[in-house]
């Protein structure tokens, strides 16, 4: 049961690492611009995150969770290896085991340390590739809703502006700017969200 197991689990990860790999690298252009398209949308709403510290901590944060996402998974995996790969030899060094998949058909005397060699690289490679490809989507739809939360506070702070005029010698008064003046920004604005809201939506798609 043990081998069997041990055995599913290798194939199953190289499989998953392999099958990746075969729709990531012929289509890397579009990987690539997947990544470079994220920066655009920052981009188009970075003016307001700098003027406004509530929407620059939402990009902030986002930036903090997709970080920590990574590197976590990341130093997950590289803490299994040691722990996994040297077992064999720990546990059981007089049986010549290999990490993962037995050589049945000759009891692994044939070539014991290549294949203990490759097996550990193997399943480093494939895991890696397997997360690597997981961590890019989580990490661009966890910019991307980002980017969603920081137009929706912008459309939900749109009001209309008003105007201190100083009288005399007398306190400041707050007047409202001209009806006309005060809905033609407030519609320039809202025409900038919605064509903000387009993009994302078309790079969501």
């Amino acid at each position: 049961m043990d081998e069997m197991t041990m055995v599913f689990i290798s194939t199953f990860t190289n499989a998953c690492g392999t099958a990746k790999m075969v729709f990531f690298m012929p289509n890397r252009r579009h990987y690539y611009a997947l990544a470079r398209h994220v920066e655009k949308l920052v981009s188009m709403q970075s003016e307001f995150c700098s003027a406004d510290p509530v929407l620059a901590d939402i990009w902030k944060g986002s930036q903090r969770r997709a970080c920590r996402l990574t590197l976590g998974l990341l130093f997950l995996m590289f803490s299994q290896y040691p722990v996994w790969y040297p077992m064999p030899i720990i546990a059981q060094p007089e049986d010549r085991r290999l990490p993962f998949a037995q050589h049945g058909w000759d009891n692994n005397t044939n070539y014991y340390e290549l294949s203990y060699v490759v097996q550990c690289a193997l399943a480093t490679f494939a895991t890696q590739i397997s997360n690597g490809v997981d961590l890019l989507f989580a990490t661009v739809m966890i910019l991307t809703a980002a980017q969603m939360q920081i137009l929706t506070l912008r459309i939900a702070s749109l009001k209309p502006e008003y105007t201190e005029v100083k009288v005399g010698k007398g306190p400041s008064v707050m007047a409202y700017q001209t009806e006309n003046t005060c809905d033609d920004k407030m519609y320039e604005k809202l025409c900038q969200c919605i064509g903000n809201h387009q993009k994302i939506l078309k790079y969501v798609r």
